[in-house]
């Protein structure tokens, strides 16, 4: 009986079937379209709810009550030559493809304020609900919680100190109030010899 139907009417169940497929498979752009709720993100940004302080983030890492997933969107030369202990490196054009989820609470920081305000926009427009920025980026970082002054460098490998093959680390006596726990010295200038 398949036989004696002509080619038209085969293809065009053929076409009403793959039509069928396609609607129920959905949009294969829907994982790349975003929506906005603009007062939310309008309030957020009056209230700067989105918005936290280096000292603050330090403060939460010391005491162990830290619950962000930090995210540094810097590429991987300068992810490598310093970061946040525990940060991810997930570049701005790579943020879509990161197995962040939207249930969790995200903490984003670049160098650049702008480019981490760009990574925020992509990832609240994708309806992620917890993502926060780091008030002036790694380089608020390393001012308020390193004490390092623009244009040093910090090497990455402590909490809040620079560590190489030579040293130990050594933290910076911080600002802002925050104490060092016992297992954290304040900054002697002394090296140390690690053993092996």
């Amino acid at each position: 009986m398949i036989g004696k139907i002509s080619l038209n009417k085969k293809l065009a169940a053929l076409a009403i079937l793959l039509g069928l497929i396609g609607i129920l498979a959905g949009s294969p752009n829907e994982s790349s379209a975003g929506k906005i709720d603009t007062n939310q993100l309008a309030l957020e940004i009056a209230n700067q709810s989105n918005i936290i302080k280096p000292t603050d983030l330090a403060k939460s890492m010391i005491d162990g009550s830290n619950t962000f997933r930090m995210v540094d969107l810097r590429n991987e030369s300068d992810f490598t030559a310093g970061n946040i202990e525990g940060s991810e490196n997930f570049p701005v054009a790579q943020i879509n493809k990161s197995d962040l989820r939207r249930n969790e609470k995200i903490l984003l920081y670049s160098n650049s304020e702008i480019e981490t305000a760009q990574a925020w926009m992509l990832l609240k427009s994708k309806n992620y609900k917890s993502v926060y920025m780091l008030k002036g980026g790694w380089t608020g970082w390393q001012r308020e919680v390193l004490g390092i002054a623009e244009g040093q460098t910090a090497a990455s490998g402590s909490l809040f100190g620079s560590k190489t093959a030579d040293e130990t680390a050594v933290a910076p006596a911080p600002s802002d109030g925050i104490k060092l726990p016992p297992s954290m010295p304040a900054k002697s200038g002394k090296k140390k010899k690690e053993g092996c």
